[in-house]
């Protein structure tokens, strides 16, 4: 795992011992950085479920303005602070939670207050569907959602789910079994349309 692009383009991330972490290809990494290149300068990241931080941490290194990083294991918090110190990547960039933003409210309520350029969820597909209702209302009004670790044949009840509460698809990539959506709110033109 590394850095693609930017800043700190070619450092390595260390992953999280012990977790079922699933990496980000870099070639998939790369590909939807570049869909979304010019949307990153100065942004403001939520990066659900992020394990390493590998994400949230591309989007700083490519100019993104600051990142929340959460994920329900609290090694994930650790390693966290480690790959941002690897990258040089200072604390005010950055804030690193562990918890579960499906069952503690509380942590909800408050990722909720805030509006992000950039929401990324990397986790199978009942949580993605699971959270449905939440992500779009935290999206800024030109935000991009990326959803992805959705396996290949549960790709379509992904995007009905998503279809329901007025997100629209504009990318898509699949390689290698796994899918990941790149999604805006309504007004967008949707993939294939």
């Amino acid at each position: 795992m590394r850095i693609i692009a930017g800043r700190a383009r070619g450092t390595q991330l260390v992953a999280p011992k012990g977790m079922d972490t699933r990496p980000t290809q870099d070639k998939v990494k790369e590909s939807l950085f570049s869909m979304i290149q010019l949307d990153i300068p100065d942004a403001q990241v939520l990066d659900l479920f992020s394990g390493s931080g590998a994400m949230a941490f591309e989007a700083i290194s490519r100019g993104a303005e600051s990142a929340i990083l959460v994920d329900i294991d609290p090694k994930a918090v650790d390693v966290a602070y480690e790959n941002a110190a690897l990258n040089d990547i200072g604390r005010e960039r950055y804030t690193v939670r562990a918890g579960d933003v499906l069952s503690d409210g509380a942590l909800a309520a408050e990722l909720g207050r805030e509006r992000y350029d950039l929401v990324l969820a990397n986790i199978v597909a009942d949580v993605l569907m699971a959270m449905s209702p939440y992500l779009p209302g935290w999206l800024s009004a030109d935000g991009h959602l990326i959803l992805s670790g959705i396996i290949d044949t549960r790709a379509e009840e992904v995007r009905q789910a998503f279809k329901k509460v007025n997100m629209v698809i504009v990318n898509e990539i699949a390689r290698d079994g796994w899918v990941m959506l790149c999604c805006k709110k309504g007004a967008a033109q949707e993939l294939n349309s």
